[in-house]
């Protein structure tokens, strides 16, 4: 190989690694030290348009503060009653879980008990089938009383973690009122410290963002609305009430990558089928088959035809992040990728 090639290989390859790093070292140690403060920087930011939008420019930083009260009021209403409806929903849940077990799995593990046992003198191996379901039984028991106490348990870490989620949620409304105030002179003063060159390229930086971020959220809006269609019309033929609300809720957990609709759809066909309704418990499993190899082709797809990549890189993306970041890192990498493809596009 040409020695001038290997030296712009090595150099490209000590760029792109150096790039990897510095996000690795930005989303893992930096950006959680400011997120507070970043949060509410990204909210001023968010609700400026609106403002511009219906006051002509004219009071900015009066009317600007009346609708953040107004966004935080609403938030905090929205957070309290789903707050109330999540807990309220799961501490009947873990109640009835010990008499649904009484009610629908135990007899259900004693009758093929039963009939493994009738076996018994037909079938060689009928006692290791015996034993195996005795076992099944005590781990299903053990699991559930695990299932109560591992919940009894998050619930009193989620409560003495509350100070410091309450206190970040604090500074972040704090500062998104004092950034609202004055964003004109505080974005201002910020680029100002920088070197010329530097300026103009952190405005081309933001315009990039900006519509980057807006390409994504039209990508994830079809997604969401695809899953809601395909869930709407299952659930419909499958005769379940208020079809409509449920196939919304389970679409909105189905943004997350690691659960998706199995999440929902898969314990909901295992109670279904425990509790008799075998043609339920069968066509929700189908239903979230379809939706999942729907979802696998189409999302791929979708965000690169907003985003202007190959499906292939996507899908790299969507893995290197998940496997790096979680499920933050699978929905941020594709539009990380994206931002630096259109940097480099325009040098």
């Amino acid at each position: 190989m040409d020695p001038q090639k290997q030296k712009q290989f090595v150099l490209q390859l000590l760029y792109y690694g150096s790039i990897l790093a510095l996000l690795y070292v930005l989303f893992y140690y930096v950006i959680p030290l400011f997120l507070p403060f970043l949060i509410g920087f990204a909210i001023a930011y968010i609700l400026r348009p609106i403002v511009f939008r219906f006051t002509q420019g004219n009071h900015i930083r009066l009317y600007s503060t009346a609708l953040l009260f107004l966004f935080y009021c609403f938030l905090a209403l929205l957070l309290f009653i789903a707050a109330l409806k999540g807990i309220l929903l799961l501490q009947d849940l873990m109640e009835q879980l010990p008499a649904f077990y009484q009610q629908y799995i135990a007899p259900y593990l004693a009758q093929s008990d039963l009939q493994v046992s009738n076996l018994s003198k037909e079938l060689p191996f009928a006692d290791i089938l015996h034993s195996l379901l005795i076992q099944l039984q005590q781990s299903l028991a053990s699991f559930l009383s695990k299932l109560t106490s591992s919940f009894l348990y998050t619930i009193s870490k989620l409560m003495l973690s509350l100070p410091n989620i309450l206190f970040a949620m604090f500074l972040s409304i704090i500062s998104s009122f004092f950034i609202n105030a004055d964003y004109q002179g505080i974005t201002t003063a910020i680029i100002s410290k920088l070197p010329k060159e530097w300026q103009t390229k952190l405005l081309r930086t933001s315009r990039l963002v900006k519509t980057t971020l807006k390409q994504m959220a039209k990508a994830y809006g079809i997604l969401l609305l695809c899953t809601f269609l395909q869930l709407w019309l299952g659930l419909s033929l499958l005769g379940i009430h208020k079809a409509v609300f449920i196939a919304f809720s389970i679409a909105l957990f189905d943004m997350l990558p690691i659960l998706g609709c199995g999440g929902i759809l898969l314990p909901w066909a295992f109670v279904s089928y425990i509790g008799g309704s075998t043609k339920l418990a069968v066509g929700l499993v189908l239903l979230n088959l379809i939706i999942g190899i729907n979802r696998s082709i189409l999302e791929p797809k979708i965000l690169s035809a907003k985003l202007g990549q190959h499906p292939f890189v996507t899908l790299i993306a969507m893995y290197v992040g998940g496997k790096l970041f979680g499920i933050c890192g699978m929905l941020l990498a594709p539009f990380v990728c994206m931002l630096i493809q259109k940097l480099q596009q325009e040098n």
